[in-house]
């Protein structure tokens, strides 16, 4: 395997979302250990994977962009680079707004966390030649989490090491009130081991919505105390929780 400017985040990226084969995460594991470059730019990676939160207003971020692409022109950064720049620029918009929603909230019993299921997107994955993906994303995005759920069975067939799509799996049961197939789908994310704990977040929802709050709880303590993904807002729903 030869890391280059070109295919590092993508290689990065395969890694982060298991779609490497086991001799090959292996051998990235081992080239990892030896590159501090290289774990410079997996952390940065892996700590943006963790808030993908991106706001959809366009317009707002031009300018945003357009500033960061000013400061580091001069630079000539490598298209990898700036692509990761861009994503942390559209991070940073997301983040402000949710802090600006959450700081005019003055009831903290009123924080919603079922409204911070990111969606689905996956029509920009180039080579997914899943025939529905369109119809499975727009329809999960708005909600119609029933209608999706066809759909989802169907793209797991062919792509059975997206954990993006498990995970919606799950959360679609979850939302369909299923909450012990929901459970089930969680645990078995678990058993992956997969390096993004997103799906631990998903699993005290599932509880909580089933009204197991002594579960729910140790799990988004342990999210709190681990800083994983959604750790900030765990922290606020344990608050509430009180």
């Amino acid at each position: 395997m030869k890391i280059t400017a070109d295919n590092k985040y993508d290689l990065i990226e395969d890694y982060l979302n298991g779609k490497m084969k086991p001799q090959e995460a292996s051998l990235f594991e081992s080239l990892l250990n030896g590159d501090d470059e290289l774990a410079i730019d997996f952390n940065l990676v892996r700590e943006l994977h963790d808030f993908q939160e991106f706001s959809a207003q366009e317009e707002s971020l031009k300018a945003t962009l357009q500033q960061v692409h000013n400061d580091v022109s001069d630079k000539k950064p490598s298209l990898g680079i700036l692509k990761y720049i861009a994503i942390f620029a559209m991070m940073a918009l997301g983040l402000f707004l949710l802090f600006k929603t959450l700081v005019h909230n003055d009831n903290i019993t009123d924080y919603n966390p079922i409204a911070m299921i990111e969606p689905l997107e996956l029509v920009t994955k180039a080579d997914n030649d899943f025939k529905d993906l369109q119809e499975m994303q727009d329809l999960y995005n708005s909600g119609d989490y029933k209608s999706a759920y066809p759909y989802i069975l169907s793209y797991l067939q062919n792509n059975p090491a997206d954990i993006d799509i498990h995970i919606a799996k799950g959360i679609a049961l979850m939302e369909m009130d299923k909450y012990s197939d929901a459970h089930n789908v969680f645990e078995a994310i678990a058993s992956l081991g997969p390096r993004v704990k997103k799906y631990k977040w998903y699993m005290a929802i599932n509880y909580l919505k089933e009204g197991n709050r002594q579960k729910a709880t140790e799990i988004l303590e342990s999210i709190k105390n681990t800083q994983s993904y959604n750790y900030k807002e765990a922290s606020s729903l344990l608050e509430s929780l009180k």
